[in-house]
C-alpha cells in the first residue's frame, strides 16, 4: 500500500466517521445523560457492533445481503424499527427536577446496559456492511500482501472512529452542566428523539 493511498484512506474515513449518524449522535446522547466515564461503555459496544458489520462484509455478508433484497429489506426494517423506538424513548424521557449536573447525569444505569445498548445501535444500519465491501478495497494493492494492508486500514478506523466517538461524548458531557434547566432538557431531549426518528425514516425508505 503506497503512503499516500493511505494518507488519503485517513481523510476521507476522518471526514465519514466524524459525521453526525446515529452512532455519534448516541455518544453525545450518553454523554449528556451519564458523563463521560460511564459513555465509554457504551462506545465499546457501539464499536463492537461496527467491527462485527466489517468483519462480516470482509466475510461475504455485504455480497450475500446485496444480492439478496428481501434478506436485506428485512435487516433494513429492523434497523430503522430500532432506531425510531430510540427516538420514541428520547422524546419522552422524564424529565427530573433536580438541578445541575445531578440532573444530567443518571448514575443508576449500568455499563453492562449502555454497552448492549449501544452495541444495538451499532448493528442496526445494515448499510455499513455494503459501505465496507465496497470502500476498504479502493485503498488495497491487490499486488501486495492484502491481509496486512486490511489489517493496517482497520487499526487506522478503529483509531479515527473511536476518537470521533470520544470527541462527541466529551461533548455531550459539556453539555450536561446546561441540563439542569428542565425546559432545555425537554428540548435536547426531543431534538436527540427527532433526529434518531428521522434516521430510521431514511434508512427505512431508502433505495439501493
Amino acid at each position: 500500500m503506497l503512503f499516500s493511498s493511505w494518507l488519503l484512506f485517513v481523510g476521507v474515513t476522518f471526514a465519514i466517521c466524524g459525521s453526525p449518524g446515529p452512532n455519534m449522535l448516541h455518544m453525545m446522547a450518553m454523554g449528556v445523560q451519564h458523563g463521560l466515564r460511564k459513555t465509554f461503555y457504551s462506545m465499546i459496544g457501539c464499536f463492537t457492533a461496527v467491527l462485527l458489520l466489517i468483519a462480516g462484509s470482509v466475510a461475504g455478508v455485504g455480497i450475500i445481503l446485496a444480492s439478496s433484497p428481501n434478506l436485506f429489506m428485512i435487516v433494513r426494517y429492523l434497523g430503522a424499527a430500532y432506531l425510531i423506538y430510540l427516538g420514541i424513548q428520547a422524546w419522552r424521557s422524564p424529565i427530573s427536577v433536580e438541578t445541575g449536573l445531578d440532573a444530567a447525569y443518571d448514575t443508576g444505569v449500568t455499563g453492562r446496559h449502555l454497552a448492549r445498548k449501544g452495541f444495538l445501535v451499532g448493528i442496526s444500519n445494515p448499510k455499513a456492511l455494503l459501505f465496507a465491501a465496497a470502500f476498504f478495497p479502493q485503498f488495497i494493492n491487490p499486488d501486495e500482501p492484502q491481509v496486512l494492508q486490511m489489517l493496517i486500514l482497520l487499526i487506522t478506523f478503529t483509531v479515527l472512529e473511536f476518537a470521533w466517538y470520544a470527541a462527541y461524548a466529551l461533548g455531550g458531557s459539556k453539555l450536561a452542566r446546561y441540563m439542569g434547566n428542565p425546559k432545555l432538557r425537554k428540548q435536547f431531549n426531543r431534538g436527540v428523539g427527532g433526529l434518531f426518528a428521522c434516521f430510521g425514516t431514511a434508512l427505512l425508505f431508502q433505495h439501493g
